[in-house]
């Protein structure tokens, strides 16, 4: 008498399917609550990074925001304000309508009034202030006022280092489309910042930044 083998069943490969779907499902609800944990949590109106300034600071715009939002931070540029003392008028009333969790300000000049650097330290808490230098830009005047800033816990950013002086070559760092003799335009004779010099103000600040 012929035995009959035992009829073959799918049921690994349904197993496979069910699994696969299983974990697409599982993803999908992750990725559904890492979107609208913000908003869950009352985070989502919060702006990481406010920036404010001009100068060398204002020619690193862009080089500044791809580094900021680089690091998962929302960022916003207001460039109303033209000196410290016009950003101590200014910030109050952005830090109701943006509601930022960090303030970066960089200033060439101090402006009308006595101390416009202490007055931005006034309206923003120390903790939450980040102040780039602007090597060689900056009067001797509002260097000592930047210095004494420094000693109430405000963050700094200062890029000097990587800075040399206007119209000499710098040696390449590792991110630069460097030139063959291993040197690359950092400051133009008018201070004014090639694409390379505004990356090295940009990875400055986001070097500090949370």
């Amino acid at each position: 008498m012929t035995s009959v083998p035992p009829a073959k069943t799918d049921l690994p490969a349904r197993t496979d399917r069910y699994l696969r779907r299983l974990i697409v499902l599982l993803c999908v609800l992750v990725l559904g609550v890492a979107w609208w944990w913000p908003r869950l949590s009352g985070r989502g109106s919060e702006l990481g990074v406010l920036v404010v300034g001009n100068g060398q600071f204002e020619q690193s715009r862009d080089a500044i925001e791809r580094q900021v939002r680089g690091l998962g931070l929302s960022v916003q540029w207001d460039d109303t304000a033209t000196s410290w003392c016009d950003a101590a008028e200014l910030l109050p009333q952005l830090l109701v309508t943006q509601r930022p969790q960090r303030i970066v300000a960089s200033f060439v000049a101090t402006g009308s009034c006595a101390d416009g650097v202490a007055a931005v330290a006034k309206a923003v808490a120390s903790s939450d202030l980040v102040v780039q230098l602007q090597p060689g830009l900056q009067s001797e005047q509002l260097v000592k006022q930047l210095a004494a800033l420094g000693v109430s816990g405000v963050t700094w950013a200062d890029p000097t280092a990587l800075l040399p002086a206007l119209g000499t070559d710098a040696p390449c760092s590792w991110w630069d489309d460097c030139t063959p003799g291993g040197t690359i335009a950092i400051r133009l004779l008018d201070a004014t910042l090639t694409d390379a010099g505004a990356q090295r103000v940009a990875r400055t600040l986001a070097a500090v930044l949370p």
